[in-house]
């Protein structure tokens, strides 16, 4: 899989982009809050299922951003706390813990585990259990839980987001040419409508199945940015004969 960046095109309405700009601050805040909901209590991922009656409401975006959001909180969350281990296990070695000990509480940190669990030939004991958990919700310990920038890229998924290509190019006929034009359709806050895009795409992107469903979408010095993963398989390079002379 390949990341491809495109941009939105410099002759874009203003008023689209202002249209953007209000649905990230929206975005951002509600992620923010989904965030916020987790730590609060005490849990660093919530499940699909869970997902609808765990975190709060909110009004101003459809549900296919609202999922977005949520999306992307649980993410920032697991995230966060993958990384903790590396900052952590100090702390084991500052307490002076027996070496099985220490191998339970790095299982716990790495599986996520909340009750005592056999992984392998090793008997996760609930003490390790309670003492990595104690460490993870302890500011003082993990330090800061996590934040997203006030410019933090939305990252948008399946419903929020479709791509098409151009009907006209109309006032977008002034590309470079080995560049392609093609159009983003973005949920926004106006219930039931959405902002049409026009992007300057990677020409390598031949068709809308080899991209993904979810696509990063911010801001880069002032240029809104479309971030693809193009999932098409990668062409094979040939194998060069036996006897081929050396470079």
């Amino acid at each position: 899989m390949k990341a491809r960046l495109s941009f939105a095109h410099p002759n874009t309405n203003p008023g689209k982009l202002r249209a953007l700009d209000a649905l990230q601050a929206e975005f951002r805040a509600y992620a923010q809050a989904c965030i916020d909901q987790m730590v609060g209590a005490k849990k660093h991922h919530i499940s699909l299922s869970e997902r609808r009656r765990f975190f709060p409401l909110a009004m101003l975006l459809s549900s296919h951003l609202r999922t977005s959001a949520q999306m992307q909180a649980v993410h920032t969350v697991s995230t966060w706390h993958a990384t903790l281990w590396s900052r952590l296990k100090k702390c084991l070695y500052q307490e002076k813990h027996e070496p099985t000990f220490r191998t339970q509480v790095r299982l716990v940190a790495l599986y996520g585990l909340h009750e005592p669990k056999k992984c392998g030939h090793i008997e996760v004991t609930q003490q390790a259990v309670d003492l990595w958990w104690s460490w993870v919700w302890d500011t003082e310990v993990s330090g800061k839980t996590p934040v997203l920038k006030e410019d933090a890229p939305m990252w948008l998924a399946e419903g929020a987001i479709e791509f098409e290509p151009p009907r006209s190019l109309g006032r977008y006929k002034s590309i470079p040419a080995k560049m392609a034009v093609r159009w983003a359709r973005v949920s926004c806050l106006v219930n039931g409508k959405r902002v049409h895009i026009p992007l300057i795409c990677d020409p390598k992107i031949l068709t809308d199945s080899d991209l993904s469903k979810s696509v990063l979408v911010g801001k880069r010095d002032g240029r809104w940015f479309f971030q693809i993963t193009d999932q098409s398989p990668e062409v094979a390079i040939p194998t060069p004969p036996s006897d081929a002379k050396k470079v």
